[in-house]
């Protein structure tokens, strides 16, 4: 795969290597293929190192590549330039799924929160139906309960002053009677409202799923023209930057003053390379599945991520998220340094604690759908290349930094990103 400097100095900053002095390129090579040559010098470990003419010949050679890319600049600004609007275009996109998604989710769980309200008043309304019912029978048929009679003759055979104990007790099953006249009237009105609320929640959910769906196209069509655009871009100088990577690494390790002039001259020169997505696979660890409250992901239902023994995500999430670790470790030598990844509900309460007003209310987080990570090596910062990487190509594996993190936003967080699937 075609690297660059700038891929190189990715890698320097997550804590790589850089490419070895002894790098010597083909036209360096030509001028000592002569075994009997003396030319080249031994160090005093005994490995072979380059002579005063081979890097000369590197640098001359530095500076012919350079030449070829500043001749190409034009062209390739204007690469960038669509390179970056495709990137905000696939990010922007991508937010907006995951929101129509997350309203979507929202709406089905209120509808069926609303639905199970609105059984139960039913449950309660047939019930209290069914006693009145029962009482209305019977009294129409026999002039009420036998009791309520008695208690009735009873009270108008003694004296006023001894009868008010069971006229008491006639009021009372008189006024209970009442009440529950109004409780069926009010558990009429709360049934009725509950299952209008289950209607409206589940309209909702269907509303949000088509935008969702209309979100999802546009996304789709977006990280597509994003591809396309990082496919030109790495075409535009794929023949000089296979080659320029490696030899401005050897001359920046040469220690000599025009071999590093040379090769900052051609670094300048060089874009960031991307890498190829399109061999990736997308595999989750496991096909269950499911909308579980946010913080209470069984953990049978999350998948761990490459390089990480304590982190975990929803299995689509995971998938994506590990094989754009292993895109960048293909680039870099490292793997995407994470910090936080899924937060049960009594982490997020933890977090609360912790950071106050900087932290999402526990039960709201990204991170209890096991749907956000917080990432570090360098990508915590708006200006390292980690972070570059980042923006260039975490939409082509369904990843964005959505709009209140970014630089600028309500709440600039460089090392937040979120899973739109």
């Amino acid at each position: 795969m075609a690297g660059s400097v700038a891929g190189a100095n990715v890698a320097t900053a997550a804590g790589t290597d850089s490419p070895s002095a002894s790098f010597s390129s083909p036209v360096a090579n030509s001028s000592s293929t002569d075994p009997g040559s003396s030319t080249t010098a031994t160090d005093p470990t005994g490995e072979p190192t380059i002579t005063p003419e081979q890097l000369a010949a590197q640098i001359a050679r530095a500076n012919e590549l350079r030449d070829q890319i500043v001749s190409r600049n034009g062209a390739i600004k204007a690469v960038l330039d669509k390179l970056d609007a495709s990137t905000k275009a696939a990010n922007s996109a991508l937010e907006d799924y995951s929101k129509a998604r997350n309203a979507e989710d929202d709406a089905k769980a209120e509808s069926a929160r609303q639905s199970e309200i609105a059984k139960a008043l039913q449950d309660r309304l047939d019930e209290a139906r069914d006693d009145l019912g029962s009482w209305a029978v019977d009294a129409y048929t026999q002039g009420g309960s036998w009791a309520e009679s008695l208690s009735f003759l009873d009270a108008l055979s003694q004296e006023a002053d001894e009868s008010s104990n069971p006229l008491t007790d006639l009021n009372f099953v008189t006024d209970n009677r009442i009440r529950s006249v109004e409780d069926l009237r009010e558990l009429t009105v709360h049934q009725k409202l509950a299952s209008m609320k289950s209607d409206a929640a589940a309209d909702l959910a269907i509303t949000a799923a088509a935008k969702a769906k209309k979100s999802k196209i546009a996304a789709t069509a977006a990280v597509n023209a994003h591809r396309d655009e990082l496919k030109t871009l790495q075409q535009a100088n794929a023949d000089v930057i296979a080659e320029a990577g490696p030899l401005a690494g050897a001359l920046l390790g040469s220690g000599d003053q025009s071999a590093v002039d040379a090769a900052n001259a051609l670094s300048q020169a060089l874009e960031t390379a991307n890498v190829d997505v399109s061999s990736l696979k997308l595999t989750p660890c496991t096909d269950k599945t499911g909308v579980w409250p946010n913080g209470q992901i069984p953990p049978s239902a999350l998948c761990p991520l490459v390089g990480s023994t304590d982190e975990f995500l929803i299995p689509a999430a995971a998938a994506a998220f590990n094989a754009m670790s292993k895109a960048y470790a293909e680039e870099t030598g490292n793997l995407i340094c994470v910090t936080d990844g899924y937060r049960s509900y009594a982490e997020q309460v933890k977090i609360k604690e912790i950071r106050g007003p900087w932290a999402a209310t526990p039960g709201t987080s990204e991170h209890g759908l096991g749907k956000a990570l917080d990432l570090c090596g360098g990508i915590q910062s708006y200006s390292d290349p980690a972070h570059l990487w980042m923006v260039r190509n975490a939409p082509l594996f369904g990843w964005f930094h959505p709009s209140w993190a970014a630089q600028g936003g309500t709440l600039p967080e460089p090392w937040h990103w979120e899973f739109a699937g």
